[in-house]
């Protein structure tokens, strides 16, 4: 499967993915003299990017979990094993916290291996914070780098969204590569400007031509570090929703099935998750119905996943499977996927996929 493929079987943003991997090659090239990286990196530095969202539609809230996974699960063209390990680590990295000496992916990679992706997710985060406004607008002008500071000046219209963000996830890079990065907006809008000033609560005088934002203040969200230069996997402690999120599908028809039985199981743990605090507050009844639910859709799962992973032809796409074909419209909705977990479990030869 080659990368454009799986951009469009995951319904990734083309257009945001692109204009962060140009993003990300840009500083990549002007960045040499600070980490001298090769062509073969530099290549691994576009895969990753154009793919750094591509579990959006699977898991939005930890989107860089579910990417991994995807990356891990698919055989990439042109791609060994390492160098999908690489990938996978890029779209883990690229958001939230890195912590390394947990991640399998990275802990599988050499010394020189595991040096390349924290430098590459590094590029990849100020990239990906360059468009967090997801308008493709944000241009990288020049990075300079002297003996005192290195200065990145940027063209940032939406200066409130894209530049801010970016200092935020360029953490990495002040660990990796230099920590004196200053990010300057060149001819910034006077809209950005208004914005920044009001949302900072203060008034104060900005040069006609640039603004700095090396001190924004600390953020609460802003993404920490553990130790990057010892092993490391991925925070697998659950966002705190926003309300009552819906559980997204989890599973295409290109899945293989026994990477179905895997995420479905992850769905209902999700499920759990989410309405834990509902159920320790104890003001509706509602939660606790969700969370038996849920926890009665734990044995299906398990049960499911166990042939699945020790038979062959079970590699296959669910497409292949008559069983998942027949519930197909019912298993968009995890909770209603009684039938293919029972009929997959008792093995019926009419139902299985063929070899």
């Amino acid at each position: 499967m080659n990368v454009t493929t799986l951009l469009d079987q995951y319904d990734v943003d083309r257009a945001h993915a692109r204009h962060v991997a140009d993003l990300a090659l840009k500083l990549f090239d002007e960045s040499r003299p600070l980490h001298a990286m090769s062509k073969r990196a530099r290549r691994l530095l576009e895969v990753g990017a154009l793919l750094h969202n591509v579990g959006m539609h699977v898991d939005e809230e930890q989107h860089h979990i579910a990417g991994r996974d995807i990356v891990l699960d698919e055989p990439l063209a042109d791609l060994d094993e390492d160098e999908r390990a690489v990938v996978a680590c890029l779209v883990m990295f690229h958001r939230k916290k890195v912590r390394a000496h947990l991640e399998p992916a990275f802990l599988r990679l050499g010394r020189k291996d595991r040096q390349m992706v924290l430098r590459l997710a590094a590029i990849l985060r100020i990239a990906d914070g360059l468009d967090y406004s997801e308008t493709q607008t944000s241009r990288i002008n020049a990075l300079r780098i002297t003996d005192e500071q290195t200065i990145l000046h940027l063209d940032v219209p939406h200066m409130a969204d894209d530049l801010k963000r970016a200092n935020r996830k360029a953490d990495l890079w002040r660990k990796v590569l230099n920590p004196s990065l200053e990010l300057i907006a060149d001819t910034p809008t006077p809209d950005a400007v208004a914005a920044m000033a009001f949302e900072n609560g203060t008034v104060a005088f900005i040069a006609p031509h640039t603004i700095r934002l090396d001190d924004v203040e600390a953020s609460t969200d802003r993404a920490t570090l553990e130790e990057v230069d010892t092993p490391a996997a991925p925070d697998l402690a659950p966002v705190e929703p926003a309300g009552k999120p819906a559980i997204r599908p989890t599973f295409t028809a290109q899945d293989r099935l026994a990477d179905l039985g895997r995420r479905l199981l992850r769905t209902y743990f999700q499920q759990l998750l989410i309405e834990e605090k509902g159920v320790q507050a104890g003001d509706t009844p509602e939660p606790v119905h969700k969370m038996r639910v849920a926890t009665v859709g734990c044995g299906p799962s398990c049960k499911l996943s166990a042939p699945l992973h020790q038979s062959a032809p079970c590699a296959t796409s669910a497409k292949n499977c008559a069983c998942w074909r027949r519930h197909w419209p019912r298993c968009a909705t995890p909770m209603y996927c009684w039938g293919a977990c029972s009929a997959i479990r008792r093995g019926n030869p009419k139902m299985l996929p063929s070899t």
